[in-house]
């Protein structure tokens, strides 16, 4: 049975029909990767709606006013509303995007599963901690984690961009290592290989871009610092 991504939103919504609801949640049960996907999309969702009323309470520009007032009855949208649409439209991709701020998922309340949290598992910290970037490790057969990037970010914390690929799909994401090891700040998955086989660039996803022009502070690490920082365990000196 395979599970689309469009799936995973209506079953967010609980907008499937109450079988098919059941059978992802025993399909989650017994299986991490789907459970890891649906905790992206879920993220998605949370990230909207912390930032839903932010957005509603800027002034909309008088130039769009003009523009939305028709002159029929039609129920006119706010500016959130649509950017809200538009990003829905996004999660339901196959490309999910996860915004994690101090997030943890938690599955629906009949099952005890547990989506997997924001700590950094022990493998991959065991790789961010010692991989310098481009170094390919093999953590399972068939699975492989690269850095990709080292840089501080604005809060003075060390964080990394990474990959982890298996034929399943692949997860770009960005950790920062603060006070208790690393912590997932963003993370962006997608399913199976690019046609190439080969792994997709940080320029070529514009959302996992954005977050990185959001968090550094200055140019990415260049080598001898990045083997520095590994050297000095990604803790910061003053």
């Amino acid at each position: 049975m395979n599970i689309s991504n469009e799936q995973l939103s209506a079953f967010l919504d609980a907008e499937l029909p109450e079988t098919e609801m059941q059978a992802i949640r025993e399909r989650m049960a017994q299986d991490d990767e789907l459970a890891m996907r649906l905790a992206e999309l879920a993220q998605v969702d949370e990230w909207v709606a912390e930032h839903a009323s932010q957005i509603d309470q800027q002034p909309v520009p008088a130039a769009i006013t003009k523009l939305l007032n028709v002159e029929n009855n039609v129920v006119q949208l706010s500016a959130w509303r649509k950017v809200q649409n538009q990003l829905s439209q996004h999660a339901a991709l196959a490309a999910g995007v996860a915004l994690c701020f101090g997030l943890v998922i938690g599955q629906s309340s009949q099952t005890e599963s547990v989506l997997p949290e924001q700590q950094l598992s022990a493998s991959l910290a065991e790789v961010l901690n010692t991989a310098n970037s481009g170094d390919a490790i093999t953590l399972t057969a068939g699975v492989k984690m690269t850095p990709r990037l080292s840089f501080v970010s604005q809060n003075g914390q060390y964080c990394r961009q990474y990959s982890v690929q298996s034929q399943a799909g692949q997860n770009d994401s960005i950790a920062c290592h603060g006070s208790t090891g690393w912590q997932l700040a963003a993370s962006t998955y997608s399913d199976g290989l690019s046609q190439s086989g080969e792994y997709k660039t940080a320029s070529q996803n514009v959302l996992l871009d954005s977050v990185i022009d959001q968090l550094i502070a200055g140019p990415a690490l260049n080598k001898q610092q990045e083997t520095q920082a590994i050297s000095q365990a990604w803790i910061v000196k003053p």
